[in-house]
């Protein structure tokens, strides 16, 4: 990191685990900054090895922070009824004043001129960054949730006005379920490498890396299963489909085997509830799908993946925006995917891929027979995805608008009020 005094010190602060959308996106933007003058800081849970590993294959040291997310996005939130999510929600009220005050102490070392938090579940810490004097960025990745009353999301609504400087969605429709029809705020969606997914990547050879010999079918689900929301299981009810129709068939489902064991004892499996992942496993032994989808842990090699599917499949439940579809535009891969939010903003119904009612296996079984029996349809839809992808999700590009924020926020000479800690 460059100790220079014009430089403006980025404290970005990343929320959760495992190596999906959200830290790639945020790795991509930290490449994308002119060192010259930003100079980026990571910060994230000691514990997770995982997104540490990510960040530090992309060049970044991460500063390890004990932080406690406020779980309010359809991802996932507490509801009052639920003795589970009562547990949790005790357990993140107790620990919340510890971990405002280690981000204190961390802000007093740092002394960072803009906090970047990486997901609306860390906005609850905009008032302790405010308080330091730093400027606070949130960047919304998750649909706001409606709760029951709507008390928790209209106490994140006020504390976006009045202790943060700027707010970043990733699709309108987060930006809508937050802000509601104030849309306070900038949309900028993420972006994909096009150095990385080449659409050009050999698919035979693609196929053999992944151990696929012949010329079946290949439908790709990269949703992982570390959450109900990305319909894996409705994905497989129309897989079963597809295969008893179509004869030999593969699903790759790259993810959905975690690299941490499940939690032990009984009150931790109480909390957590019964993990989606064994449910995927129960699911493909009902159907008998063992010799048709293959699972795997996280791979940093998902082109390789992509370039050996003929089809994506992103069978969402609950709004969420899917970076599976804009990796899948810079291969060229149709994509069917539910009419829902997050998603239907990204996919244009024959044009891109297709959409369907979420949860409805008829449909996602019908839309995935389609494209994989009639080749002039799936490389319409691929080439419609390609165009889509350059015109809206190219790195540098989407990566300029995040940064015109932080030149909105300190003008664009970018010059820090603090010197950067060398030893930072």
């Amino acid at each position: 990191m460059p100790d220079d005094s014009n430089c403006c010190s980025i404290l970005y602060i990343h929320h959760g685990s495992g190596t999906g959308g959200a830290p790639l996106s945020l790795c991509f933007l930290m490449r994308e900054l002119d060192r010259s003058r930003y100079a980026p800081i990571v910060c994230c849970h000691p514990a997770e090895k995982s997104a540490q590993d990510l960040f530090r294959r992309f060049g970044h040291e991460t500063l390890g922070w004990k932080l406690e997310r406020f779980a309010h996005s359809a991802a996932g939130w507490w509801k009052p009824w639920s003795p589970r999510d009562l547990v949790l929600a005790l357990r993140w009220a107790r620990a919340f004043p510890a971990s405002c005050r280690e981000l204190s102490a961390l802000l007093t070392k740092v002394r960072p001129d803009l906090v970047h938090l990486n997901s609306i579940t860390l906005l609850p810490y905009a008032p302790t960054i405010a308080r330091g004097g730093a400027k606070v960025v949130v960047h919304v990745r998750e649909p706001a949730s409606g709760g029951t009353l709507g008390v928790r999301r209209a106490w994140l609504r006020r504390i976006a006005r009045k202790h943060v400087n700027a707010i970043i969605y990733i699709c309108a429709d987060n930006r809508d379920r937050l802000t509601g029809k104030d849309r306070v705020g900038r949309v900028v969606y993420n972006f994909v490498d096009f150095g990385e997914f080449d659409r050009g990547m050999d698919r035979k050879s693609a196929r053999a890396r992944l151990g696929i010999y012949d010329d079946r079918p290949v439908i790709l689900f990269s949703g992982g299963s570390s959450s109900d929301i990305k319909g894996v299981i409705p994905l497989l009810h129309a897989v079963a489909r597809v295969r008893d129709s179509l004869g030999r068939l593969t699903c790759l489902m790259p993810g959905t085997i975690s690299a941490a064991p499940p939690p032990a004892g009984l009150l931790k499996r109480m909390v957590r509830g019964k993990l989606v992942e064994q449910n995927v496993q129960e699911t493909i032994a009902a159907l008998s799908l063992a010799d048709a989808v293959v699972r795997s842990a996280f791979s940093h090699d998902m082109p390789t993946y992509y370039a050996a599917c003929d089809v994506v499949a992103v069978p969402f439940t609950k709004p969420h925006f899917a970076r599976a579809v804009i990796e899948a535009g810079a291969m060229a891969k149709p994509v069917v995917a539910s009419r829902i939010g997050g998603v239907a903003e990204v996919v244009q119904d024959g044009v891109t891929g297709l959409l369907v009612e979420p949860g409805n296996v008829p449909q996602l079984a019908d839309a995935l027979r389609r494209v994989l029996t009639d080749s002039d349809l799936a490389s319409r839809l691929g080439e419609g995805g390609f165009t889509q992808a350059r015109m809206k999700f190219e790195a540098r590009r989407n990566a300029a608008a995040t940064v015109a924020v932080y030149e909105e926020l300190f003008g664009e000479a970018s010059v820090a009020r603090r010197p950067v800690p060398a030893n930072s």
